[in-house]
């Protein structure tokens, strides 16, 4: 005998499913049937119409048999993000008017009125207060007045300052003010002094911040006294 051995014959094994087995047996017999029944059915009548339920009947059962196919995923939209509202435009700033020329020299347009002394008598003299100053402006640009001073007949020249109110320190071409001021601690007078009471004089100096006079202002009014 050989010392070698003869070769031993390999084992094969073959997976068997059962259930595909008999589903493809039973489509085999199906269409068998189908064959048979359609040569045989002008001789048998009744009976193949009966052959023929009966393998509709098998055909059934073979669909029912057949998995039913995994329903595919359901696909979820992303919400799109909302876009965002645009920015509301900025309001365009609005042009600054045109700065008028402010003078410094003055052609005696700026017309002075002295309106509602307010003065005080008592006794044997008596003390101016304040009055209305109006303001209008007559010449070709804006007039700063910075300072007012009050003077009266009989008292040289002394100068008692008068305090304007921040509605008068600019007066535009054109424009017209009118405002109370007051003097500052009063402009006191003795009727030897002044004269006669009914036509005191009194005069006024307006100037602006470097001094120069803007405009003055001179008129006879009667003051309270005896």
């Amino acid at each position: 005998m050989d010392p070698e051995q003869e070769p031993q014959p390999r084992e094969i094994t073959i997976p068997i499913n059962p259930g595909a087995m008999l589903k493809w047996f039973s489509f085999i017999v199906l269409l068998l049937a189908v064959f048979f029944i359609g040569r045989f059915s002008a001789g048998f009548g009744d009976g193949a119409t009966a052959a023929v339920v009966a393998v509709e009947e098998v055909a059934e059962e073979v669909a029912a048999a057949e998995p039913e196919p995994e329903p595919e995923p359901e696909v979820i939209a992303e919400a799109e993000p909302e876009p965002e509202p645009d920015p509301e435009p900025e309001p365009e700033p609005e042009p600054e008017p045109e700065s008028e020329n402010i003078l410094t020299a003055y052609t005696a347009k700026v017309t002075i009125g002295l309106e509602d002394l307010d003065a005080e008598w008592f006794g044997s003299w008596g003390k101016v207060h304040g009055f209305n100053l109006a303001l209008k402006n007559d010449e070709p640009g804006t007039v700063q007045p910075a300072t007012l001073s009050m003077l009266m007949q009989g008292y040289g020249d002394t100068e008692k300052e008068v305090v304007l109110a921040d509605d008068l320190l600019s007066i535009k071409s054109g424009e017209t003010k009118i405002a109370p001021v007051k003097v500052t601690g009063g402009f006191s007078y003795h009727p030897k002094t002044v004269g006669n009471l009914e036509k005191a004089r009194i005069q006024l100096l307006l100037r602006d911040a470097a001094g120069t006079i803007i405009k003055s202002f001179s008129e006879q009014m009667p003051l309270p006294g005896e």
